[in-house]
């Protein structure tokens, strides 16, 4: 039996099954929760909330990561003053870089660009993958479509990636 993966806008589908990877589109209702802890604490709690929630077919996909994100707007702070006005819609610019938990650290060689759209308790974010020198020349205004549908071939159809960077591109810059 051969195992074969593909990409399905977003997940790789292997022998039928969808796997979760690095899901470039999301949508999904999602809830919250701060839990004030020591840093040395996160890992025992990591492991006790896995083997809880295991049962239920709730294994995270993801380890534990430091997450940087810096966000966007324009001169005159639309996208915040939306935010502030109307609580339950908005929209985010931002970028994100990750980094594991309990690893040695390491160069941050890849971004996500990712436009993230709220509406209600709805949301939909749009990402793409990121070299480091793709993403210097995409915040310079380079078109860099063909570096980025080739830094992201794994999670998604070209022809997917080439559409969300276009669309993630004109808001952007817009």
């Amino acid at each position: 039996m051969s195992s074969e993966t593909t990409s399905n806008e977003g997940s790789l589908v292997q022998n039928g099954e969808t796997l979760a990877r690095n899901p470039i589109y999301i949508d999904r209702v999602e809830r919250k929760y701060l839990v004030d802890m020591d840093e040395g604490e996160m890992a025992g709690f990591f492991r006790d909330l896995t083997s809880f929630l295991a049962p239920y077919g709730l294994d995270p996909v993801q380890e534990i990561t430091n997450v940087g994100t810096c966000y966007f707007d324009n001169r005159d702070f639309d996208l915040l003053r939306y935010i502030l006005l109307i609580r339950r819609c908005h929209i985010l610019v931002r970028l994100r870089a990750y980094e594991y938990y309990d690893r040695p650290p390491e160069p941050i060689s890849e971004y996500w660009m990712e436009v993230k759209i709220r509406d209600a308790d709805r949301r939909r974010k749009r990402r793409f993958r990121l070299k480091k020198l793709t993403l210097r020349d995409f915040l310079n205004g380079q078109d860099v479509v063909e570096k980025v549908v080739e830094e992201n071939r794994a999670e998604a159809k070209p022809e997917a990636i080439r559409k969300l960077f276009s669309e993630t591109r004109e808001t952007f810059f817009t």
